[in-house]
């Protein structure tokens, strides 16, 4: 369910800013097409949709956002031999800690990094040589305005 009026500041690691408008948590692909197609509808002229990780690279502004917020929830760690397939909205630290428990190499210099997988894909977070690009086969992405899911490759 979509929520109204919803404090920005408790989704920032800085615990600052107003109240979006609208905001919704999802925890699956299908949720959130689900979930844009029925904002879209309802609301065909206000486009300003913003996705949020875990919120520690953003800064709200007091006066909120006016617009909808949605949260990426979509957290899961599957391993495929020497490969592993990764939920966007997993801290990027969980993704560490199962590596190392497994013995998977390429991601050491990411511990001690914050945020999401899907926001450190977005920025391409790097730290000590490494980038998040070096570590990546392919990511599954979403066109908001028509709700085609593309796998794309690293390059």
């Amino acid at each position: 369910m979509i929520k109204q009026n919803v404090f920005l500041n408790q989704y920032s690691n800085l615990k600052i800013g107003g109240k979006a408008d609208y905001f919704y948590e999802f925890t699956s692909e299908e949720d959130l097409i689900t979930v844009l197609a029925s904002w879209k509808n309802k609301y065909p002229k206000m486009d300003n949709i913003f996705v949020l990780g875990s919120g520690t690279n953003i800064l709200f502004k007091d006066e909120g956002f006016r617009g909808l917020v949605v949260k990426n929830n979509i957290d899961f760690i599957k391993r495929n031999e020497e490969e592993v397939e990764v939920g966007a909205g997993t801290l990027l630290s969980k993704l560490v800690d199962f590596c190392i428990d497994n013995s998977l190499s390429g991601l050491e210099w990411a511990g001690g990094l914050p945020g999401t997988v899907g926001g450190a894909i977005r920025g391409n977070a790097g730290a000590y040589g490494g980038e998040t690009k070096d570590n990546l086969i392919e990511v599954k992405t979403l066109n908001i305005s028509s709700f085609q899911i593309r796998t794309r490759n690293n390059s």
